[in-house]
């Protein structure tokens, strides 16, 4: 009773800090399109956890597979809070507008997702918002999967989070940054850079897998193979980066946890270079026109008809 009746303080405490810093206004940001997130807290012995689920796979998804906070994009008219609440309850069954079960602690600061879509537009592309919440209820809250969105759903640990034993490096393909890095949009520099073999390579933070991870459990918690294994190191740990760190970082900021990464961050990047040999053969591959064979069979694999 003595260690249940600490950790039930310890979490309050986690809940208090964070009501008193979303005491200062969140710092709203313009922008063309917009998206929201959920993050929620319950309390379980020893510590808070946060829920967070893995992406369905979906070959139109560049983040098919990636670890992620429940959410999505703001329809027209709809305001981030109705959005954030929206597309929790459509992807896990979490109703966050029920005050008895979830108390809104506050607001995160704005982040933009996406590269300006012009030169001339001063606004992101794409901003996202985040929403902390408390799950008051102190049974676990039952989770009710879309199967066509999310792969899978688990309560991580905030102490785990917060632990610099759990980070590390993720490798990310250069095709799936094209929507950061604005000279990745050319199809040549694409090309070229992946020719060479370059590497990005991220701060992440190793999560343990989603329980009963080959079939559905009674909390919906059940994982889509094929998708958990989509965005997984060879040892097959789940890692969770980007974004979704950034906005990790930030909460635990907020709650007054050290983080291991701080929100900026999640943004640095190493990038690997490839050996001499592997240098010579795409010289060659240059020489001989390479770049411009490329751009002339894009647009024949895309008149090619599906199945």
């Amino acid at each position: 009773l003595g260690n249940m009746a600490g950790a039930m303080t310890k979490a309050r405490s986690v809940a208090r800090t964070l009501r008193s810093s979303f005491e200062r206004p969140a710092k709203e940001l313009a922008a063309r399109r917009r998206a929201s997130v959920a993050v929620i807290l319950r309390r379980e012995e020893p510590n808070e956890s946060i829920l967070v689920i893995q992406r369905a796979t979906n070959e139109r998804d560049p983040w098919s597979g990636d670890v992620a906070l429940p959410g999505g994009r703001c329809e027209s008219g709809e305001s981030d809070l109705a959005a954030c609440r929206r597309e929790c309850y459509e992807e896990v069954g979490l109703d966050l507008r029920d005050e008895t079960a979830f108390r809104l602690l506050g607001r995160l600061d704005d982040r933009p997702v996406a590269v300006r879509s012009s030169n001339n537009d001063a606004l992101p592309a794409l901003v996202l918002s985040a929403y902390v919440f408390e799950a008051t209820c102190p049974i676990p809250p039952r989770l009710e999967l879309d199967r066509s969105e999310v792969a899978a759903a688990w309560w991580v640990p905030l102490r785990m989070l917060s632990s610099s034993e759990a980070y590390g490096r993720i490798h990310v393909p250069l095709s799936r940054m094209s929507n950061v890095f604005a000279p990745l949009k050319l199809p040549a520099v694409r090309n070229l850079a992946t020719k060479i073999g370059v590497r990005l390579e991220f701060p992440c933070v190793e999560l343990p897998p989603p329980p009963n991870a080959h079939g559905a459990s009674t909390s919906g918690a059940g994982a889509d193979e094929e998708a958990q294994q989509h965005h997984q190191q060879q040892d097959g740990s789940p890692r969770m980066w980007g974004l979704t760190l950034s906005v990790i970082a930030d909460t635990l900021d907020a709650a007054g946890l050290e983080a291991p990464v701080r929100s900026h961050e999640t943004r640095d990047y190493s990038c690997r270079l490839p050996a001499w040999s592997r240098l010579l053969t795409v010289l060659s591959w240059i020489d001989k026109g390479g770049a411009d064979q490329d751009n002339e069979q894009q647009p024949k694999v895309q008149e090619q008809p599906s199945g």
